[in-house]
């Protein structure tokens, strides 16, 4: 007598259910997405104490490093007039290729009146920028980490946690990368900003092309992946055929 039969019984199947490496896995991507998201934020942003004074600077100049990694970068040298009259020079913090102010400008510093050295910029463009960049690629991490930990305790089967984390990762590149070219165009019109210095009549050639690369791969990435879940849709487990003879 022969028997065949398809079961998604995981135990039948063999090994499907959630594997512990996906709770190591899930961890390290909730972890490492709560250290960039909170504390790398934590460490960079300036702490206003009671004895800061708050006053207003002129951007005068900008400090420049020729030799960046990133190529040349630049942070601002502001002025400002301390206690008793003096006037004092401060530097930001944080270095750009397209610095968000402009000579001129007029911004508000904090400043310590008994150390004049320790000064920073109220609500820095360019920190808010960096900070918005650490709080994506951190919530990223940790919404990650955070559903491979939820299907691993759902208990839900290894093929599927596998897939769900392709499509995860393959969406990570071309979603952003879709939106590249636009990105550039929207900031591009906006100048000047952390990635524009000045505004100009035409995007950059050179940035026209790497966005124009960039938002088309994105596409083909989400139109693949989309074609690659529909044509796996309703697939499940091993099927296995049992036969016994008499």
């Amino acid at each position: 007598m022969t028997f065949s039969s398809t079961s998604n019984n995981p135990l039948i199947n063999g090994n499907l259910q959630g594997d512990s490496k996906y709770l190591t896995v899930g961890g390290l991507f909730f972890v490492i997405g709560l250290l960039i998201a909170v504390l790398i934020p934590y460490l960079v942003t300036p702490k206003i104490t009671e004895n800061l004074r708050l006053t207003t600077a002129e951007v005068i100049d900008f400090a420049h490093d020729y030799a960046s990694e990133d190529g040349d970068t630049y942070a601002e040298i502001y002025s400002f007039e301390i206690s008793g009259g003096n006037t004092f020079q401060g530097q930001g913090g944080i270095w750009s290729s397209s610095p968000a102010y402009k000579i001129h400008d007029k911004i508000e510093v904090y400043y310590n009146p008994e150390n004049p050295l320790e000064n920073f910029i109220k609500d820095d463009r360019n920190l808010f920028i960096m900070l918005a960049i650490l709080y994506g690629i951190g919530a990223y991490f940790s919404l990650f980490g955070l559903i491979i930990l939820l299907l691993f305790f759902k208990r839900v089967p290894s093929y599927l946690i596998d897939r769900y984390m392709g499509t995860a990762g393959a969406l990570s590149y071309g979603i952003p990368a879709a939106l590249a070219l636009p990105s550039l165009l929207y900031f591009h019109a906006h100048a000047p900003n952390f990635f524009f210095a000045e505004k100009s009549s035409e995007l950059p050639s050179d940035v026209f092309w790497l966005g124009l690369v960039f938002t088309v791969t994105g596409l083909l990435t989400i139109v693949a992946t989309v074609a690659l879940l529909k044509a796996l849709k309703g697939t499940s487990g091993n099927s296995i055929s049992i036969s016994r003879g008499f």
